[in-house]
């Protein structure tokens, strides 16, 4: 994710951004052991463990935490470098989203998707070095800067959601004998009528190309 620079203002540690090549770095105003021992010790925020169905294991890494999330089949893997710089500390956020983090569905291997679950992740981060409340608002406003920038992402979000009913419909007609289906009695003078094959329509895609 791509985070512009942030002042804290009454009491909340300021927030420096180095632009460097590769993963953005963050600067906080904080001393290395005590950023680590606040991430160390915070609970990750309720989506992600949700996410990894509670299973959540940290392992600490020299210089770096790293968080396992879910089981061995869908392990997501976030991980926050942290690198002492004297009274200041330099975190760099990477987090690798597994591609049925979600289960079988689609949407866990969209572009969105691994972008809000990072976005949570760095808003976590965040907010834990720079002792505040998690903001939600401020994690959505990071996606939405991102969608903006890369508009296919939603287009990729909305086919992977039709990918999914149309599997879901297969399903249904595939396990539905419509011979063997009770008709309900007659409401009303009208007759009953029976289901037919394909009666579950896959859907047509959402958003046109």
């Amino acid at each position: 994710m791509h985070w512009g620079g942030l002042v804290g203002l009454s009491g909340i540690a300021a927030v420096t951004v180095l632009v460097v090549s590769g993963p953005e770095v963050r600067r906080y105003p904080i001393l290395e052991t005590v950023a680590r021992e606040r991430l160390a010790t915070t609970p990750l925020p309720e989506p992600l463990l949700d996410m990894a169905g509670h299973q959540v294991s940290l392992v600490r890494e020299d210089g770096a935490l790293v968080w396992h999330l879910g089981d061995a089949k869908r392990r997501s893997v976030a991980r926050v470098t942290i690198e002492g710089d004297g009274a200041s500390t330099n975190v760099t956020i990477d987090f690798n989203l597994a591609d049925k983090a979600l289960g079988d569905s689609p949407i866990s291997k969209t572009r969105l998707t691994r972008s809000m679950a990072e976005s949570i992740f760095a808003e976590h981060v965040d907010s834990v070095l720079g002792r505040r409340p998690f903001d939600a608002q401020r994690m959505m406003t990071g996606t939405a800067r991102e969608i903006q920038a890369n508009p296919e992402m939603l287009q990729e979000y909305g086919e992977a959601i039709d990918d999914q009913f149309n599997d879901v419909a297969k399903m249904l007609n595939g396990s539905m004998n419509v011979e063997n289906m009770p008709v309900d009695q007659p409401i009303d003078g009208l007759a009953a009528t029976r289901p037919t094959d394909g009666s579950f329509k896959p859907m047509t895609k959402s958003l046109e190309k």
